[in-house]
């Protein structure tokens, strides 16, 4: 099976797009709390794209991807991205990343109930 360059430039596009959108969320979600949350709120963000992805090409691909263990998980066959060559998965990697900033990024804005001034 041979790689097709249009299907190739587009899958790296999309991605690209959408891990244009951690920033984009951090911004999003910065503008939400009050002055003195707005950086933490936008680091949560940011450093979910390292920590998520760190862990997503440890762990997260294996058990997503991997053979299954029972029908319920996958096992640790590709821990550290070991014997992966299909461009499909990058997609995956940065939805996860754009998903937990999201998560994030929710509980700070409606962690803003209290009132110390």
């Amino acid at each position: 099976m041979s790689l097709n360059s249009a299907d190739t430039v587009w899958l790296l596009i999309s991605s690209a797009l959408v891990m244009l959108m951690t920033p984009g969320v951090a911004l999003f979600y910065g503008g939400m709390v009050r002055r003195k949350n707005v950086l933490s709120t936008m680091m949560m963000s940011l450093v979910a794209l390292a920590l998520v992805g760190l862990l997503w090409m440890l762990y997260g691909y294996s058990l997503s991807f991997g053979p299954d263990i029972g029908g319920i998980i996958g096992g640790l066959d590709f821990v550290g991205l070991r014997q992966v060559v299909r461009l499909v998965d990058v997609v995956a990697f940065v939805t996860c990343v754009v998903c937990h900033a999201c998560q994030n990024d929710l509980v700070a804005a409606r962690d803003d109930t209290v009132d110390i001034d």
